[in-house]
């Protein structure tokens, strides 16, 4: 009888030994498999991120070529402004010019008008300042 209960004593360590690997075992291939999940989801959002950066990147070059763009468009319009105030400085020049013109000619007209053809002849002419 010793006999067999050494050997039922040590049935009992061997399967116990074995259900100790066996959870071992169970144990170690969760922790793999979490350890694949979590280096899966680090893939992914290093991916997402990679994209971000790439969609960030681009739209800054996008908004920097569109601030250069801008930039060409203002010094255009500042040199069309600057035309166009010196083509109104012109008008009005001319403006003025002919407005001086028809005053000085409605004065002569007025003025003719007036002077008599025997006064006109017994006078030398005169001249007007305008």
């Amino acid at each position: 009888m010793p006999q067999l209960e050494l050997e039922a004593r040590t049935r009992a360590e061997l399967e116990d030994m074995l259900q100790r690997i066996e959870r071992h075992f169970r144990n170690e291939q969760a922790v793999r498999r979490r350890a694949e999940e979590a280096e899966s989801a680090a893939a992914e959002e290093l991916a997402h991120e990679r994209d971000v950066r790439l969609r960030t990147e681009e739209e800054l070059r996008a908004r920097s070529a569109e601030a250069q763009q801008t930039d060409v468009l203002k010094a255009a319009l500042q040199a069309d402004h600057l035309e166009v105030e010196q083509e109104r400085a012109r008008i009005e020049q001319e403006l003025q010019v002919a407005r001086n013109e028809v005053r000085c000619g409605s004065l002569r007209s007025a003025r003719t008008r007036r002077c008599s053809a025997s006064h006109r002849a017994r006078r030398p002419r005169k001249r007007w300042p305008c």
